[in-house]
């Protein structure tokens, strides 16, 4: 018998989307599990949103701690403005741990994008921060485009709703790669159909995060996920 893999996933308490994006991609794989702790923020998103950040990242170690007791293969922190924040010290998490941010990185270089589409629910302001650790990286944004949503509701109902016609509308053929930053923005319903219309891979926090814990606990699992895009398909 094959040992169970658990995987450990942390996300703001507000998030109303990972935990229903990830069992749908993982309930028919056998021994692999999936374990939540949610973080809390006693600053509103809506009202503070960098103290909302800082909040969650305060209250990290702790949800931590509460997943280790039940022998996690890997953690994932799913939430792309926070673990970008690069004061998070976890230093004593003893596991590999996966940050959306860095796994954003990760995806684009292992498909070799440089000149990329980036959408965002966020402010302008937070989508300047993903800008930055893009070009950082030394990745080209042909277009941002921040949707300035104001609470969870309102990023998941657009994902389900509205996200397909603006990739539609935003498609631009000098781009070689469209990026959907935010694990509250549901797009596992799409990649796969949208990839295959515009020709071009997406990438998006939930799906990059997925792929580099899959990756990193057992690389042999990564084609029970090819429904989900170029990026599980492409293998090295």
């Amino acid at each position: 018998m094959n040992k169970i893999k658990r995987i450990g996933i942390l996300i703001p308490y507000t998030n109303l989307v990972v935990e229903n994006e990830l069992h749908k991609a993982c309930y028919n794989i056998n021994n692999l599990f999936i374990h939540t702790s949610r973080i809390y923020s006693k600053i509103r998103y809506s009202t503070n949103t960098n103290g909302f950040i800082n909040s969650l990242n305060d209250n990290l170690k702790e949800s931590i701690k509460l997943l280790k007791t039940i022998d996690i293969d890997a953690l994932g922190y799913f939430c792309t403005i926070a673990s970008a924040n690069n004061t998070i010290n976890l230093n004593n998490a003893n596991i590999p741990f996966i940050t959306t941010s860095e796994a954003l990185i990760n995806s684009l270089k292992h498909l070799n994008l440089k000149n990329i589409i980036l959408i965002t629910p966020y402010t302008d302001e937070l989508g300047k921060n993903i800008c930055t650790i893009l070009i950082n990286n030394k990745i080209n944004i042909i277009t941002n485009k921040n949707l300035n949503l104001k609470s969870s509701k309102n990023f998941a109902k657009y994902g389900y709703n509205d996200l397909e016609k603006l990739l539609f509308n935003i498609y631009d053929k000098r781009c070689d790669g469209i990026v959907i930053s935010c694990t509250n923005l549901p797009t596992f319903h799409l990649i796969n159909k949208m990839e295959q219309i515009l020709s071009v891979p997406i990438i998006t926090s939930n799906q990059a995060t997925l792929w580099n814990i899959i990756k990193t606990i057992d690389s042999n699992l990564l084609k029970k996920f090819d429904s989900f895009g170029y990026l599980f398909k492409t293998r090295r």
